[in-house]
């Protein structure tokens, strides 16, 4: 006989399955153009009972937000935990640690389709009622690599550039990257998701990379 799942449980799977279908349709059609009903309707639900799982659509969103960028902050974050201060005067394990983060940052993208069309077609909505709040998290997601490219500009081990727009630079080449791949000149677009093609833009991000922040180092 089948285990019964826990009201916790329940609720904890049917959050998880509001958190997918509704990341989806945000990024297909932007968070304006997406109402609760719509939502409720894919899941096969009715809207009390979407209410009692949301909260309703902004505090949904915020949620899916948040959901996005804890997974980001990880991938960002987890290589540079152990790194001691004197590990900012060593090149090359500054180079090693920073290409660990940022292609972690890539394969996470890889796995989820969605995530680059939900952030663009935000930036193009902005101003809302949103906007603080995405803002903070967007900001202590990216803080730790800021903070770990200006160690290592001041202990020498990078270029002295303006970190703030390498960061922002990598994040436009990678969203612009996961919505129309590399340029295919029969088609314009070509599928990001395909092995070949995301082998590639990982080399010329590693080389961009190298360029920017460590040659002549």
């Amino acid at each position: 006989m089948a285990k019964r799942l826990s009201k916790e449980q329940s609720d904890a799977t049917m959050n998880e399955r509001i958190i997918e279908i509704a990341t989806k349709l945000f990024a297909d059609k932007g968070y304006q153009a997406v109402s609760t009903r719509e939502i409720a309707d894919s899941l096969g639900i009715n809207i009390s009972t979407f209410h009692y799982h949301t909260g309703g659509k902004s505090n949904l969103y915020k949620s899916v937000i948040e959901s996005l960028y804890q997974g980001e902050l990880h991938v960002l974050n987890r290589p540079v935990l152990d790194f001691k201060q004197e590990d900012f005067q060593d090149k090359e394990k500054v180079s090693k640690t920073l290409l660990i983060a940022l292609e972690g940052f890539l394969d996470l993208m890889l796995k989820d389709p969605h995530r680059s069309h939900l952030y663009v077609r935000r930036w193009l909505e902005w101003p809302d009622e949103l906007m603080q709040q995405e803002v903070k998290v967007t900001l202590k997601t990216f803080q730790p690599l800021k903070d770990f490219l200006e160690k290592s500009k001041l202990e020498g081990s990078i270029r002295n550039v303006d970190t703030s727009i390498f960061i922002r630079s990598f994040l436009w080449m990678t969203y612009g990257y996961f919505i129309t791949g590399i340029i295919d000149w029969k088609n314009w677009v070509s599928d990001p998701f395909k092995k070949k093609n995301m082998n590639a833009f990982k080399e010329y991000m590693r080389d961009y990379t190298q360029r920017m922040l460590f040659e002549n180092v």
